[in-house]
């Protein structure tokens, strides 16, 4: 999980942020990240095809956005560190 953080402070640009894990889910972790200006979301997955799951994720969640009929959030950042991918 450090090598976590350290990725996501270096993608915000802030050392200075709280997080907390959100319940449900069965096949990824997620957790909502505070700073002192805005909200983000980080999904994490440790399966062998993790990076492509959260990428498929991430394609959906573009196209859901550009329909504009419900709100969807921004995607900012698709990673790995180590074993474990992660979508912010």
């Amino acid at each position: 999980m450090q090598k976590l953080i350290a990725a996501v402070e270096d993608l915000l640009e802030q050392a200075d942020f709280h997080y907390q894990a959100l319940s449900g889910g069965d096949i990824s972790s997620v957790y909502v990240i505070q700073t002192g200006h805005r909200s983000y979301l980080l999904k994490t997955n440790i399966q062998a095809k993790a990076k492509a799951i959260l990428e498929a994720e991430q394609k959906g969640l573009t196209i859901l956005a550009q329909s504009k009929t419900i709100s969807i959030p921004k995607f900012y950042h698709l990673g790995q560190v180590g074993q474990l991918a992660f979508l912010l």
